[in-house]
This record gives C-alpha cells, structure tokens and sequence, in this order.
C-alpha cells in the first residue's frame, strides 16, 4: 500500500452566520475522512483544517481495535499503565472526543485534555438535565463577544472551577447556532467558544454526499430547528449567575486534582500513531487521546453500556437519561 503525503483542498468562501469569512474544506483519502475549519486568517483556517484532518485519520489508522493492551499516562498518579483492549475500552475510540494533534507534544497534551473537560462537562449536563451558570453578559463579556451574538443565550456548565466550560445556543438569521468554549479562564474559554459560533454553517446547509456514510454533524443538520431548541429547554430552569471576569491561570494539575476529588476522574493519556507513522502525513504530528475508562467514552449514546451509566450516576450522584439516543450537537 502507498502511503501520500498530499492532501486535496477545497478552497471554498462559504456563507457563514458569522463575521469569518475564508472557510477550507480538507479531503482525506482514508476512511472518508472529512475535516474543516474557517477562520478570517486564511493561514489560520488551512492549518486548523490540516489538524483537524490529522485527528481523523490517526484515529482511523492507529488500529486500536487489533490490540492487546494500550500503553497510557495517567495523569493524576503519573504512573504509566498497560490497558487490556476489549469491548469497552474500544468504545473510548470511536470519535476524536479527547483527541488532539500538533507539533508540540505539551500543546497536543493540554488541548486534548481541555476537549476531554469539554466533552464530559457537556455530555453529563446534557443526560443530567443539571442546573447550570447563566452568564451575565457584563463588559467583559462583550470585549470577548462580538456584539453580533449577544442575543444567544451563554451558560458555564464546566465540571469544575479550574477549567471553564461555555455552552451557547440561540437563532441568528432564522438558523439555529450551537458552540462549545473551553479553557483555563473566562477569556480563552468565551474567545474559543466566540470562534466556533461566528463560523457556523447555516442550519441544514452540510448534507452528506451521494454515497457518504453519514456523520453526526450529517443528523443534527437533518433535525428541525424546533426539535433542537426543545431538547436544551431544561437549561432554562437555571437560577445561577455566572459573570465572567479576568482571573489568573490555573496549573494542570489543580485542574487535575478537581477532577479526581470531585468527580473521582483519573484521565489517560495515550500517544495514537501505527506502523507507518513514519512515511505518513503525520509524521511530525503528535496525537494524543484523553479518557477515562469510567466516564463517558463519546458523543455516540447508543454505545453507552449500563455499566458506563451506572459508573457516572454513581461518582456524579444523580439520575443520568438512560432514553436519549441522540445529543444535538454539531
């Protein structure tokens, strides 16, 4: 098998809600593997487009499923451990949640980590139906915001203190938009979370190609708006305020620590690569894959196992929704 390290792209000025406008659509030529990113630098939006196809197709190629056992970092202790492949642990590696790629091994470590806050922060709020932070939007806010979207509504539903997590959701234009921000304050986590929003696509404008399987941004397009609002309904019996202010930055492991003693986390880490890295397009990347065997493995919920309900009710002392079989999300 020929292994090229060539990439086809669609340069593409699509119409977006927002305010960014160059947009690039990366092709692989594995797993019909599709990646994009948009951003108003067009140098920034290539280079989010070729990381985002990265995380894709070394999640494809690294073949955890042909394992034995898969050698990971915990984070919390910082003892390295051999994992045993089966059934569950597979499940940990259906999509990119928690996966992250670049050049630099403590950038990939921290992004991954932070995707992985991100994921089970909103997956538990989702299947928890908890009250959450509405967010005031005061001044510092709208230095992050772009005036724009100040009519969405913004909650904090972060797991924890030390890593912020904001969720966004709201019409513009008669379309539905939905984001996800997160990071160590307020700012970075509003200015990714303001990012994501301003570039997304026109509700049911992403449809899957003739013979394309189809992924789950191809279903949460194909939802009627109505349908969307309706499942986030519950956010709206917050009573919480959460005003949004500079603060200092936290240390990796003070976020760490609120994870196990709050949540009883203790996040892997795993290098993701296969017996090819060397002659493939990845070769300088590095790619690594944040989860814990005991929370939730991804955005998949009819993977979910009783044994993956019963382990979070349990650290998370409440009563997860056992019947959604679908979060909107794109």
């Amino acid at each position: 098998m020929e292994y090229s390290n060539g990439y086809t792209f669609i340069i593409d000025i699509p119409k977006f809600i927002g305010q960014n406008s160059e947009g690039n659509l990366l092709s692989l030529n594995v797993g019909n593997s599709f990646s994009g990113s948009s951003n108003s630098d067009f140098r920034k939006a290539l280079l989010g487009t070729i990381g985002e196809g990265m995380e894709r197709q070394i999640l494809y190629d690294s073949n955890v499923e042909n394992k034995l056992n898969l050698n990971c970092i915990n984070l919390f202790t910082k003892k390295i451990e051999s994992i045993p492949v089966n059934q569950h642990t597979k499940k940990f590696f259906f999509d990119t949640c928690g996966l992250a790629t670049h050049l630099s091994t403590s950038n990939a470590l921290e992004n991954a980590l932070g995707e992985f806050i991100e994921r089970q922060s909103f997956i538990f709020t989702y299947l928890s139906k908890r009250k959450v932070k509405k967010v005031i939007k005061n001044n510092f806010f709208k230095e992050i915001i772009p005036d724009f979207l100040h009519d969405l509504k913004f909650y904090e539903i972060s797991l924890i203190s030390s890593y912020k997590v904001f969720f966004s959701i709201g019409l513009l234009n008669t379309s539905i938009v939905i984001g996800l921000g997160a990071g160590y304050t307020d700012e970075e986590a509003l200015s990714k979370l303001a990012k994501e929003i301003s570039s997304f696509s026109p509700h049911g404008s992403i449809k899957a190609i003739d013979g394309e399987r189809y992924d789950y941004i191809h279903l949460f397009h194909m939802l009627p708006i109505e349908n969307i609002i309706r499942a986030y309904q519950f956010l709206e019996t917050s009573i919480n305020i959460y005003e949004p202010k500079k603060e200092k930055v936290p240390k990796q492991d003070e976020v760490l620590d609120e994870l196990n003693r709050l949540w009883g986390m203790e996040p892997m880490c795993t290098a993701l690569m296969n017996d090819h890295y060397n002659t493939s397009r990845y070769t300088y990347s590095k790619n690594i894959k944040v989860f814990d065997l005991t929370w939730f493995p991804s955005l998949n919920l009819p993977t979910f196992t009783d044994e993956i309900y019963d382990s979070v009710e349990t650290k998370g002392n409440c009563i997860l929704d056992r019947s959604a079989n679908f979060i909107p999300f794109p």
